[in-house]
């Protein structure tokens, strides 16, 4: 076994593919840097502004149709909104001048800024809420979760009545309707973010920076494919090339075991490539940032781990937090399109999704070195070796447009990070099942093969 290892870390290809595995990891940082920078006080100001002048906008047209409303409830209603509007207007004045004169990231400004966009979210998240009987309010649903922060939001002082909103059904009434269960998501990531108990794509993390490493791109995804069926047979050759698999056949063990023992090494020796990646960048983040944030909350898509078939979508996403959410239906309305979300999005902890995605990409190391491996040890001839590997770097690369999305095209399998965050061609139940069934194909028939050799 010491041998064996030893003979890995001098293979030249080792020490190059952690050398690709970190030039990875630095220009995911490099992506990850430009997220994370923060916006000088002045860009904050100016944002402000903007929403101040919309503000006032809005105001007077509230105003000016404000008298054509007989109905006591309607007026009442408009007259709540015209309040919300006044208090908007008042607390941008105030935070553009905190800002102007102490600076955007003072901890005044911060704290002042921080309940200013937890009310508009309550506001914004009870406009849109639906709900058929009058026990299931926004307030009712989140009755702890506002208790708690009773003392913080200050919701008595407010000279407007937050739940008011909920009871205009006239707005957008068919989308508050489909987009109730995502409603209750937003309004739990808002409280959770408020806590700062979520994690974003605008703050240090070493555990954003693996959302960006894994989910932004392809490129780390691509990369293990072929990094991990290309390992297994420049190793099997590089050994061949030096008789070290001859010698093992010289042993009195069966050629089936020693397959098994060199596809073990194959597929923990390109973990290795990548774990010594990985956690160099992973540690520089950590060590920068911290380590918190390993239990925070993450949103996926209800139904990936336990359904075979993924829910049709648009291209078009939002972001809760680092889980990239799709929006499935849009309704023209007055107002612009109303975009939302029917399927169900799912809180698990980071932790868990993390778990969860390790499995599905350790499947797929798994898959490409035992077919790398197969190759390696059922042809004789390098060229051989070569030109089948060759194919199958093309159908990796073709595999993800021919429209198989089923089990029987485990090369179509894409992104794993994004297949565990729903919303992909592929559940994750359905990519788990599909790599396992063509392991055991692979593994099956290359046993049987060197069986009957052995036999021979």
């Amino acid at each position: 076994m010491r041998y064996k290892w030893k003979a890995i870390v001098s293979f030249k290809i080792f020490r190059l593919l952690i050398v690709i595995v970190l030039w990875i990891g630095m220009m995911a940082s490099l992506n990850y840097k430009k997220n994370i920078q923060k916006k000088d006080s002045e860009e904050i100001l100016l944002l402000l502004r903007q929403y101040r002048i919309a503000n006032k906008y809005t105001y007077e047209m509230e105003i000016n149709s404000i008298n054509n409303y007989e109905n006591s409830v309607d007026k009442r209603e408009k007259e709540n909104w015209i309040s919300f509007y006044k208090w908007n207007e008042k607390s941008l004045k105030s935070l553009i001048e905190l800002g102007e004169k102490k600076g955007c990231y003072s901890d005044e400004f911060q704290e002042q800024y921080r309940r200013y966009n937890m009310i508009l979210n309550l506001q914004a998240t009870n406009t849109f809420w639906y709900f058929e009987n009058k026990n299931y309010t926004f307030n009712n649903v989140f009755k702890v979760k506002l208790n708690e922060h009773g003392s913080s939001f200050k919701l008595d002082t407010l000279p407007f009545d937050i739940s008011l909103f909920a009871n205009q059904g006239a707005i957008l009434e068919e989308g508050k309707r489909k987009n109730q269960k995502m409603n209750e998501l937003i309004a739990s990531f808002n409280f959770d973010e408020y806590d700062g108990k979520v994690l974003s794509n605008e703050k240090g993390s070493p555990y954003t920076f693996l959302s960006v490493l894994f989910g932004s791109n392809d490129y780390f995804s691509f990369f293990v494919e072929i990094g991990s069926l290309c390992w297994s047979i420049c190793l099997i050759m590089y050994w061949n090339n030096n008789n070290s698999i001859k010698a093992e056949y010289l042993l009195p063990v069966t050629r089936k075991k020693i397959w098994i023992q060199n596809t073990n090494y194959f597929i923990s020796s390109f973990c290795s490539i990548l774990l010594i990646g990985i956690l160099t960048w992973f540690s520089y983040w950590g060590i920068k940032y911290g380590f918190s944030g390993l239990f925070y909350n993450m949103y996926s898509a209800f139904g990936n781990f336990t359904g075979l078939k993924t829910y049709e979508h648009s291209n078009e996403y939002t972001y809760l937090g680092i889980s990239k959410v799709y929006y499935n239906y849009i309704i023209p309305s007055g107002m612009g399109e109303f975009k939302g979300v029917t399927h169900v999005y799912s809180t698990v902890s980071y932790a868990k999704f993390f778990f969860l995605f390790a499995v599905l990409g350790g499947l797929k190391i798994v898959f490409y070195s035992v077919l790398g491996s197969a190759i390696g040890f059922l042809t004789e001839k390098n060229r051989t070796k070569l030109v089948l590997s060759t194919a199958v770097l093309v159908i990796i690369m073709f595999g993800k447009t021919l429209g198989l999305n089923g089990i029987y095209n485990p090369f179509g399998i894409g992104n794993c990070w994004m297949i565990t965050n729903g919303g992909s061609t592929y559940t994750w139940l359905t990519a788990v099942i599909t790599y396992v069934i063509w392991i055991l194909v692979i593994v099956v028939f290359v046993v049987l093969t060197i069986e009957k050799k052995d036999c021979d």
